[in-house]
């Protein structure tokens, strides 16, 4: 649900370039998945929103900060929170990501086009 979140923070790559990608991902702790999208910006940051399957959104921010690799922060509508972490695979749109929700649940995540 909250790895959602995580997925977000893929939007990277393309650098110097806005751009929205797909977002999907699984909790490890349940059989509950997500989907969403991330929105890079020109400044090498961006925001994602994702929903899980149970119906929890959740949403957040991130920024990239070294060579396609960032950080991001996360809100959920359960109450939970979380932070994550992301990568750029390529400059194409694929990446990947992983986080802990604030009860300890973690989940994984990936980018675009696989």
């Amino acid at each position: 649900m909250l790895k959602k979140m995580v997925i977000l923070l893929v939007a990277f790559l393309l650098a110097g370039c806005a751009s929205t990608f797909s977002v999907k991902g699984t909790l490890r702790n349940s059989v509950d998945k997500f989907n969403g999208e991330i929105n890079n910006r020109f400044d090498k940051s961006g925001t994602f929103t994702f929903t899980s399957l149970s119906g929890i959104t959740c949403s957040g921010e991130f920024k990239f900060f070294y060579k396609g690799n960032g950080a991001g922060e996360c809100k959920c509508g359960d109450g939970r929170s979380g932070t994550f972490m992301l990568s750029a695979g390529s400059y194409d749109g694929q990446g990947y990501g992983y986080g802990k929700l604030s009860d300890g649940e973690e989940f994984i995540f990936q980018v675009g086009k696989w």
